[in-house]
């Protein structure tokens, strides 16, 4: 992979955080039941121009998409597949321009009931979002004033040569949802 581009003339590269600073959040905890859903994270209004520039690919900061405060009952054994900005009725090239990663929950009951030495805790998952973040700056026209995270129960396909009757019976879990899984909030934080 060659060196990234040198900083625009007369631009310094911006110094990386110490800590991380969050410049846009969701506004409320959503539930994750097996159907897909967006939940839009606002970014702040001073830190627009502040997450462009972090997301070029000479700035040494780094933009991470946070899941945060992941809790539930019991592991849904669903993934979802996550997606940032994803037009409605997106077709395959722009499911893989948009994709980010995939979110499962390995660990959730752990975090729920730990054991006799640690407090309950939600689980986090955080994911790296710069080049995304550049791509979509460079090929469209988003609004700046939020990101839309979506997430996408994956729906395995039934084994080649089954009946129908047996497909539907493999797949009636995927359908009918799952229990709740609570995420208490998306942030987008720049950091080291």
């Amino acid at each position: 992979m060659p060196p990234p581009p040198p900083p625009p003339s007369g631009q310094a590269a911006a110094e990386p955080p110490t800590e991380p600073k969050f410049v846009g959040s969701s506004e409320r905890p959503m539930n994750l039941t097996g159907e897909t859903i967006e939940i839009p994270v606002q970014i702040g209004e001073r830190a627009r121009q502040e997450v462009l520039e972090a997301a070029d690919p000479w700035d040494a900061r780094h933009l991470y998409l946070n899941i945060e405060d992941i809790s539930g009952e019991t592991n849904p054994g669903t993934v979802y597949r996550m997606y940032l900005n994803l037009p409605p009725d997106a077709g395959s090239e722009e499911l893989e321009r948009h994709y980010l990663g995939e979110l499962s929950f390995f660990g959730l009951e752990r975090a729920a009931q730990p054991g006799p030495d640690a407090h309950p805790h939600g689980m986090r998952f955080s994911v790296e979002v710069g080049d995304l973040i550049r791509i979509l700056r460079d090929d469209t026209d988003w609004d700046r004033e939020q990101l839309r995270l979506c997430l996408r129960p994956v729906v395995p396909k039934p084994p080649a040569g089954v009946s129908e009757a047996e497909a539907e019976k493999l797949l009636a879990p995927y359908r009918s949802g799952h229990e709740p899984v609570k995420v208490g909030r998306v942030s987008l934080s720049i950091d080291a």
